[in-house]
């Protein structure tokens, strides 16, 4: 990643890596914050608790990745960004992004809403971390920003046809005279520096770079009532599913002792076209759904910690009664140091939770999905 520069001038390396590493970690800081206070409100109830430690956990992970990032880019300064272009579930992503960002919308009483056109098909070839990137800072910026109203994500096809992500927000505003240096490195707004939130006028700069690595363009524009309009709008975009659903018709089981857990990753994996059964009784699972001959399920997801069986002996149980179906974990743990032990237990495959559909879409797109889809029953 290149230097950024203020004013033509070069800023030096490390205050600029320093900088950075401040404007991304303070985004997640924020959402841990937020969750932990809501997982103090939720001590009576160890299910609603283990969800919000769940994305606590997320969001840490997060900071020690934005360390891990800055520290390669001081390693490689002047090299370009590295760009990987992979089939994406744009749906997905955004779901995820509001997910995290609802405890603190909630807490500021405002808005925040989602939305994606019929157009848009559910699989889109992008650089997905680098727009996940950009969503997040655009997100956290809004609602940084934003005291009354709230904060609107879309996703829609320009007459042209090409992708375009809004992030809009009824906050502050930009006056016209700043418009035009809004994205300059360092650079914070009239509106922004009078006001007591704290920024280094970072983020904007950082995000129409990675925009322009990923040949995008990030543009601005005054909300229609206050506020302000980021647009990325893309020059081309290619389905990866013509079909329209990422699962269509793929029956799986999907085994977790956290009732929450199980709503959020049903309803994500339902809303893509799966047949999902959803279950926390470990105990009964052989006979209830494997007593019978034909398999009623393309793919299992389980939960590797759980109270009465874990993960580990639920496999080892479906291999006993002979089960052939694909079996991947979910942890809320580091995967690196899980991954060869689930290898060996017999697992297809090891996923962070809360999963993203694309990881798993990528797990199981060589067996299950090419596979034509039977009904469920």
């Amino acid at each position: 990643m290149t230097s950024l520069t203020n004013n033509g001038s070069q800023v030096p390396k490390a205050l600029s890596a320093l900088a950075m590493a401040s404007h991304e970690v303070r985004g997640a800081l924020a959402a841990i914050i937020s969750h932990a206070e809501l997982l103090g409100e939720r001590a009576e109830n160890p299910h609603e608790s283990r969800a919000t430690a769940l994305l606590i956990e997320r969001h840490g992970r997060s900071v020690l990745a934005t360390f891990d990032a800055i520290l390669k880019s001081a390693q490689h300064q002047g090299e370009h960004v590295q760009v990987r272009t992979e089939s994406c579930d744009l749906r997905a992503m955004i779901d995820e992004l509001v997910l995290l960002q609802t405890p603190r919308a909630r807490a500021a009483g405002l808005s925040l809403e989602a939305t994606v056109d019929d157009a848009i098909p559910v699989r889109v070839e992008l650089d997905g971390g680098s727009v996940h990137r950009i969503l997040s800072n655009l997100i956290e910026n809004a609602m940084k920003y934003t005291t009354d109203g709230g904060v609107r994500i879309r996703a829609l096809a320009t007459p042209s046809g090409a992708l375009a992500l809004e992030v809009e927000d009824t906050g502050l505003g930009i006056q016209p005279s700043d418009a035009d240096r809004i994205f300059d490195p360092y650079v914070r707004s009239d509106h922004s520096r009078r006001s007591s939130i704290s920024g280094v006028g970072l983020g904007l700069s950082l995000c129409r770079e990675l925009a322009r690595a990923i040949d995008a363009e990030l543009t601005f524009e005054a909300g229609r009532d206050g506020g302000s309009v980021f647009r990325l709008i893309f020059s081309d975009r290619s389905s990866a599913s013509p079909s329209g659903e990422t699962f269509k018709g793929v029956r799986i089981l999907l085994i977790d002792d956290c009732p929450e857990t199980l709503q959020m990753h049903s309803t994500m994996l339902e809303d893509r076209g799966a047949v999902v059964t959803a279950t926390s009784e470990t105990l009964t699972l052989v006979p209830r759904y494997f007593g019978g001959g034909d398999s009623l399920f393309d793919v299992i997801l389980v939960d590797l910690e759980m109270p009465d069986l874990d993960g580990w002996a639920v496999r080892r149980l479906l291999q006993l009664n002979g089960c052939p179906v694909p079996v991947v974990a979910l942890t809320a743990h580091q995967i690196d140091p899980l991954r060869s032990r689930a290898l060996q237990h017999g697992f297809s495959g090891l996923l962070s939770k809360p999963f993203d559909t694309n990881g798993l879409a990528a797990l199981i797109e060589g067996d299950v999905l090419q596979r034509p889809p039977r009904l469920a029953g």
